[in-house]
Formats: C-alpha cells, structure tokens, sequence
C-alpha cells in the first residue's frame, strides 16, 4: 500500500503533496541585486513595515512582461526600477535601483517617497 493511500485511509493529507499556487500582491524586482543592494532594499521595506514573503509580497530577480500572465488572478503592485506597461489590473511604483542609491544618497528621499506612496495605495487596496 503507499504512503499516499495509507495517509488518506487514517484521513491524514500531507501538505507537500498539494501544489500551492501563490497570488502576490506585491512583487518587487530589481535586476543584478548585489548583496549590498538587497540589504539595503530590506532595510528600506522594513522600514514601511513591508516584509517579503512567497504568500503576499514576492521578490523576483528579472521582472517582465511576459510574467504578467502569470500573476494576472488579482490587482499586483510592482515596485521596480524599470518602465513596464500592462493591460492588466497593475500598479507600477518605479523606485531608483538600490545600487544607485548606494552610489547616489541623493536618490533616497526619491526612494523614501516613492515606497511611502506604494505603502499607501498597498494598504487602500487591501
């Protein structure tokens, strides 16, 4: 008898047998994150109170058009430093690229204002 078969039998499910599809509603992509940059990154959105996850908020390396198909189930937020257009239900907040902003303090209070809106309009929406 399996594993499967017998776990069923007792009633029992086991979790890594169900495929979970995960809906973000944040993702948040920066290309060529260095250590530094993604620190920095983390720091900043814990500074919001925003804290990435694989449920809700999603970090993804190379962000681009073609992944709006896979993400298309509800209203996203993507935070990015690249200008990307979408028919679907997608908020853009384009942010200085961490790696800048290390290079250029300047660029934080650009950065500061762009998350506190996203934060805001994250929060309005759910």
């Amino acid at each position: 008898m399996s594993k499967e078969l017998t776990l069923s039998l007792l009633g029992i499910k086991e979790l890594w047998f169900e495929k979970k599809n995960y809906n973000p509603k944040l993702i948040i992509s920066f290309d060529n994150l260095s250590n530094e940059g993604l620190i920095l990154l983390k720091n900043m959105l814990f500074s919001i109170s925003i804290f990435v996850d694989k449920d809700q908020i999603k970090l993804i390396d190379n962000f681009s058009e073609e992944n709006f198909f896979n993400y298309s189930k509800s209203k996203i937020f993507v935070l990015t430093n690249k200008n990307l257009d979408s028919n679907n239900d997608v908020s853009f907040f384009i942010c200085p690229h961490p790696s800048q902003i290390l290079a250029d303090s300047s660029l934080k209070a650009k950065a500061w204002i762009i998350l506190i809106s996203m934060k805001r309009a994250f929060n309005e929406s759910f």
